[in-house]
């Protein structure tokens, strides 16, 4: 058994927290923008849940993303808010779907959609890296993986970023992320 010490903590006067929102800068290293799931528990549902239960899940939980889960309880996609909106919905009931029989799987986005970010590679990356990587792509979220041991991370998302760096943006609006940083430029 190892032999730990006690300190005297009188002249320790600073507190250890998490780096504030409004330190980060998109210098900021990128890890720094995202909720990992090795420290934070995901929020899950499962596939066969209703759209309906996933909207109030979301809204009581504060989140706009969930991951989905099959029966055995393995990632099978992701559903956002965007994905379970009235305009959506309605969608699904002009093909003759009843309201209370959509389900999760009717809206999620499967992984094989999904494109990622690979955590050994965000590790050693900016939150500028990260725009690029999206306005190069197109995309408004990405997952992060971790390929050495198949496992998803966390997301990363165009929104999340623009909230986290104050950036003055409607992201639902915006068709675009190039749209996002031409306000931050001006």
């Amino acid at each position: 058994m190892k032999k730990l010490n006690f300190f005297a903590s009188n002249t320790i006067n600073e507190l250890a927290r998490p780096m504030m929102a409004s330190e980060l800068t998109e210098y900021s290293p990128a890890l720094t923008i995202f909720n990992d799931f090795a420290e934070h528990e995901p929020l899950l549902i499962a596939a066969t849940a209703t759209a309906l239960e996933a909207e109030k899940l979301m809204h009581s939980s504060h989140v706009n993303v969930m991951f989905v889960v099959d029966q055995a309880d393995h990632f099978s996609g992701i559903v956002n808010k965007e994905d379970l909106s009235e305009q959506e919905i309605v969608k699904k009931l002009s093909q003759g779907f009843k309201r209370n029989e959509l389900l999760v799987s009717d809206f999620m986005r499967s992984k094989s959609e999904l494109k990622a970010f690979d955590y050994a590679e965000l590790s050693l990356a900016s939150i500028e890296d990260v725009i690029q990587a999206f306005k190069n792509s197109g995309q408004q979220q990405g997952l992060v993986i971790d390929r050495e041991q198949q496992r998803i991370r966390g997301v990363l998302s165009t929104s999340d970023i623009a909230k986290k760096l104050h950036l003055p943006t409607d992201i639902e609006v915006r068709s675009s992320f190039t749209h996002v940083l031409a306000h931050k430029q001006h």
